[in-house]
């Protein structure tokens, strides 16, 4: 079957067809949902759209010959259809089939619904060896290298609901983003893979089969069996998937239409964008598959020669084919891991769109379409293949017509025209270049029947002069300045201005005239003669809005000062003790009493350890009962405990034993009840000393535990006191 797909190969996507019309509503939003918002259709009905292409890089032929039925029948390699000399060969089969699907556009929004049925075949990594297999009887004795070769088949059902939006705050930078999440109805997969094998059989494969898919017969299917065999399944693999786009329009001031003023059927466009630009990831998604035998790894184990047995039997299904290769005692192929369920994910893509409109209908479009899956992974994922094009076009309401020129990763360049008259659509992207080649590696066809309801085209200004018939007058009013309001009710006649201004023009756009704006230049209100609100503090907060108008202040307290509840002349956002009074130089806390400094400094020569210990003495229990004392007594204190030595031993000892003896008192302290928050602890070894080393008295004094006070509620950079 891998050798089969190889050689003869569709591919397909509906999106090929959308980025080259601005009226294809759904279409568009296969590729990118937010292309349909803000668009000037109000409904769209689509009854269906069929795209079906031919491309693979093994074999070419005349293109005449794809509408010859005996070519189908009896085709000679080397007469008919010719290889081409590549290492590796590549093929794929698709077919893209939306059914009924609406759209509905309100207001900046689109809502669309659609149903869609995709076909999906990729064969990969095909060497020349599996060329001759397909080609050619299998000769006895011959190694046939079959190397790496992988094909995937997912065929899927979808159900999708667009929603996209259009914001469009500025007339002339208009951004759009849109979502398309989806429900996938699995049909039928399945997965193929070679590891290094060699036909006379040598390696191994993995083959994956959804359902009773393998109860098809193998040697003379049928399309009816095919369906029966599917039918038993549906519905009961499923998933889901998610497309997300984004666009941008650039459209320059001036190119609204005045549709009262257009001449001529082909200047009656309704975009008034100069460039538009778009980006999406479409088929972001997975579904999961229940598998059947013969699912699973196989280890290939043939003999050096083609024998029958490889022939299938008489209406032998897939499951009884490989089953008895798999009992075959010398020539088959042996079942070593049975799989029973297993996931492929969409064929995920990233599409990018530039469209230019210079002129009137006349456009130019450019489309690259960038596969994101892997043709590696364990995924048994289908993919499409890379495409880039360019394509010029004419396009009106009822009638467009577009040129693509596209180059894909197969090294195909292709030509063609796309055509939409009415409701119907048609095209091929290949159709000039197969025509006019001698030979041919794809063709493409694209159908489908797409039935729009356009909203009105407005005209933007009214005629200049109106004239009124009676029986017996006739009555002329004039509007000299042009600005759609008349001389008898223009209270600026000759100054263009604005029908809400009485005719009057407003420079500033704040809505007071500038006959009456004492500042016409700058946008302000009317209650201050169209000037700004004023700011007599100079904060940047308008009086009307600051509660301390006289003294400067922040947005954050409506134009007043920070505050400063204790008064103490630190305010609340730096006051890390904002009700109790206390000084600049201890953040706003009060000072600590020196009385209470001292008996601490006390306190700390009275701790005593064993030397090269870090248990706290018995005898220095008194002193620490006194700590504990003092800072239930006074709950804002909290205590650094700092730990040192002098240098006898090794740095990093000291360093240790003088972090354990910190740790020891602030352990001690919070056994008698002290939140530990209120305590640190911390060793420097004998980096710090207070006295020489170099005489047992100074080491004395080296070995030391200090006791630093701050308030509780102070920062940790805070100055400590000794």
């Amino acid at each position: 079957m891998l050798c089969i797909i190889a050689t003869t190969s569709l591919h397909a996507q509906l999106t090929a067809f959308s980025p080259y019309n601005n009226y294809n509503g759904t279409l568009g939003s296969l590729q990118n949902p937010a292309a349909p918002a803000d668009n000037r259709l109000k409904f769209q009905f689509t009854l269906g759209a069929l795209q079906v292409s031919g491309n693979n890089n093994a074999y070419e032929t005349k293109f005449s010959n794809a509408f010859k039925s005996s070519f189908y029948k009896d085709a000679t390699d080397g007469v008919d259809f010719f290889r081409v000399n590549n290492t590796t060969n590549r093929a794929l089969i698709n077919v893209d089939l939306l059914g009924p699907s609406v759209l509905f556009n309100i207001k900046n929004n689109t809502i669309g619904i659609y149903t869609r049925v995709r076909s999906m075949i990729n064969a990969d990594n095909i060497n020349k060896d599996v060329i001759d297999i397909a080609a050619n009887d299998i000769v006895p004795g011959q190694p046939y290298q079959i190397g790496n070769g992988r094909f995937q088949m997912n065929n899927f059902g979808e159900v999708g609901l667009n929603f996209s939006h259009a914001f469009l705050n500025n007339p002339q930078h208009v951004f759009k983003a849109g979502i398309t999440p989806k429900y996938i109805i699995g049909i039928a997969a399945m997965s193929a893979r070679t590891t290094n094998a060699v036909i006379q059989f040598t390696g191994d494969a993995r083959v994956l089969i959804s359902g009773d898919f393998g109860d098809v017969q193998l040697a003379d299917p049928g399309l009816q069996n095919i369906l029966d065999k599917l039918g038993n399944d549906f519905g009961k693999n499923a998933g889901v998937g998610v497309d997300l786009g984004i666009q941008y329009e650039y459209r320059p001031e001036g190119r609204a239409k005045d549709w009262s003023t257009v001449k001529g059927w082909y200047s009656t466009n309704d975009h008034p964008y100069l460039i538009k630009l778009g980006a999406s990831v479409t088929d972001i998604g997975a579904m999961s598959y229940n598998s059947a035998y013969p699912s699973g790894m196989y280890a290939l184990t043939g003999s050096t020669k083609a024998e029958a047995i490889y022939e299938p039997n008489t209406n032998e299904t897939v499951k009884q084919y490989v089953n008895r290769l798999d009992n075959a005692p010398d020539d088959g192929i042996n079942l070593t891991q049975t799989i029973n369920k297993f996931t492929t994910n969409l064929p995920m893509a990233f599409h990018f769109n530039v469209d230019y409109h210079p002129l009137k209908s006349f456009y130019v479009n450019g489309n690259a379409l960038v596969n994101l899956v892997s043709k590696t992974d364990d995924k048994q994922s289908v993919h499409y293949i890379s495409t880039y094009s360019i394509a010029p076009r004419f396009e009106v309401r009822r009638f467009a017509i577009a040129v693509p020129f596209a180059y894909d990763e197969l090294k195909n360049f292709k030509a063609g025209i796309m055509i939409q008259a009415g409701p119907l659509f048609v095209g091929s992207q290949s159709i000039f270049t197969n025509l006019f080649k001698e030979r041919t590696r794809e063709a493409d066809v694209v159908i489908g029947l797409n039935y729009p309801f356009f909203k009105p085209r407005p005209n933007l200004r009214k005629p200049d002069t109106t004239i009124i018939n009676t029986k017996d007058t006739i009555n002329l009013t004039h509007d000299r300045d042009g600005d759609g309001v008349v001389d008898e009710k223009d209270d600026c006649p000759d100054v263009p201005g604005l029908v809400a201004l009485n005719g009057c023009p407003d420079r500033d756009g704040d809505g007071v005239a500038d006959d009456k704006d004492k500042c016409p230049d700058v946008p302000g209100l009317a209650k201050y003669d169209g000037c700004p609100p004023p700011d007599r503090d100079g904060d940047g907060i308008n009086d009307d809005e600051d509660k301390c108008p006289d003294t400067p202040g922040l947005a954050r307290y409506q134009g007043c000062p920070i505050p400063d509840r204790d008064n103490d002349g630190v305010n609340d956002e730096e006051d890390k003790c904002p009700d109790v009074p206390g000084t600049v130089a201890n953040f706003g806390c009060p000072e600590i009493k020196k009385e209470v400094i001292d008996k601490f400094n006390k306190l700390a020569h009275s701790i005593l350890f064993a030397t090269g210990k870090y248990a706290v003495l018995g005898k220095s229990f008194p002193a620490l009962n006194t700590i504990v004392a003092e800072l239930k007594k006074d709950t804002t204190l909290r205590l650094d405990i700092q730990g040192h030595t002098d240098n006898v031993g090794k740095p990093a000892n000291n360093q240790i034993l003088s972090e354990r003896r910190a740790a020891s008192v602030k352990a001690y302290l919070i056994k008698k009840g002290i939140d530990p928050n209120r305590l640190r602890s911390e060793g420097y070894g004998d980096t710090q000393p207070v006295d020489t080393n170099k005489t047992s008295k100074g080491r004395a004094k080296n070995r030391r535990t200090e006791l630093h006070l701050s308030n509780y509620d102070a920062p940790a950079d805070a100055p400590v006191t000794l």
